[in-house]
């Protein structure tokens, strides 16, 4: 008889136990890591199911943001639990994975297009918040002369950057139209095009007693390209704290006043660049589409982000994008070099600039 045998029956091995420290100090070990391993599992489920409430306030929505990061911790800690054999914390893990990658997969994205045989219809967006303590925005002049883009939103320039964009004959020849005031300081909103623009004005909206002014600041143009469109730009406020979340949603508030009054009168598709502040999976990308029927161009299956530029995924987040109305299709959504010397916001943008290539309907 073998030391797996039991004397009833010869031939059937004893069931594996696990082994328990013999020592004191080792058994208060052994059950402060059991109830760190099932608080990791537990922990997991807020966390994944966040974008089903991320309205229901600011710490929610920061979880909402990160779902997808929470879709890859869960999964990596179901692999865990699936060598180690913890079958109960395994099947926590591996819902909750399921549960977010389900948010990440459901989030409103525009449809996907191959490149057409009529090049007209093409739209090539270039989009970047240029952080305004920038310094050294060398980087950033070398890719607006280097682009292809037929048109260029930038938030937050540094006065570098506008006085070098200003004193660029190149640049004027290639982007004869644009937004780009002579009085315009660090943090101006500037747009270049290719294409003749008209600005759109904000028209009066009836106001209610409880209703806060107005104040969209975005921009609107109607863009005369070959397929002509609407460009806007906005920078809703960063949700840092419980304050800034609450006026960013107002912001967010006001782009369906905009919509409804300067731009769908107009009867032409719409493409909003921006930095939203906000992942796909966040609030306020979910109620932008709820609001104005406009979806983030940015396809799920890309794990990449914009911000901060001198970190990587998934320590890198996607807030810089670009939405679309119903019918305009995504050809393709990329992330741009990063600036030389872009190290955490001092030397460069703290951003990561986006290119977008756009199928406009006719």
């Amino acid at each position: 008889m073998t030391a797996n045998q039991t004397p009833e029956n010869p031939t059937t091995p004893d069931k594996p136990r696990r082994k328990v420290p013999r020592t004191r100090l080792g058994r208060i070990v052994h059950r402060a890591l059991w109830c760190a391993s099932w608080l990791a599992a537990l922990a997991l489920v807020p966390l994944c199911a966040a974008w089903l409430f991320a309205g229901a306030g600011f710490e929610v929505d920061l979880a909402a943001n990160l779902t997808a990061q929470s879709a890859l911790a869960a999964l990596l800690l179901a692999l865990w639990w699936l060598v180690r054999r913890r079958w109960a914390r395994l099947g926590v893990a591996a819902a909750c994975a399921a549960l977010a990658m389900a948010g990440v997969v459901a989030a409103p994205r525009a449809a996907r297009a191959g490149a057409p045989a009529d090049t007209a219809r093409i739209v090539r967006v270039l989009t970047m918040n240029a952080y305004a303590w920038n310094r050294d925005p060398a980087g950033l002049m070398a890719l607006l002369d280097t682009t292809d883009a037929d048109v260029v939103t930038i938030l937050e320039p540094p006065t570098e950057l506008l006085q070098g964009m200003r004193a660029s004959a190149s640049l004027q020849a290639k982007y004869p139209y644009r937004q780009l005031p002579e009085h315009a300081e660090a943090g101006a909103r500037i747009m270049l095009s290719r294409w003749p623009v008209e600005r759109l004005r904000r028209r009066e909206v009836p106001g209610e007693p409880n209703e806060p002014d107005w104040r969209y600041h975005g921009r609107s143009w109607r863009v005369d390209g070959p397929a002509p469109f609407v460009l806007s730009m906005i920078h809703p406020e960063s949700p840092r704290n419980r304050l800034r979340w609450k006026q960013g949603n107002e912001d967010i508030e006001m782009i369906d006043h905009a919509m409804a009054n300067m731009v769908e009168p107009l009867g032409l598709p719409v493409v909003v660049a921006g930095d939203f502040n906000a992942t796909p999976t966040g609030w306020r990308s979910r109620q932008i589409t709820r609001t104005t029927g406009l979806r983030r161009a940015k396809p799920w299956s890309a794990p990449v982000g914009t911000w901060p530029a001198w970190s990587f995924w998934p320590a890198r987040i996607a807030i810089d994008d670009v939405m679309v109305s119903e019918g305009v299709r995504v050809i393709r959504w990329k992330t741009q070099t990063p600036p030389p010397d872009g190290k955490r916001g001092v030397l460069n943008s703290d951003h990561i600039p986006v290119r977008i290539d756009l199928l406009i309907p006719q």
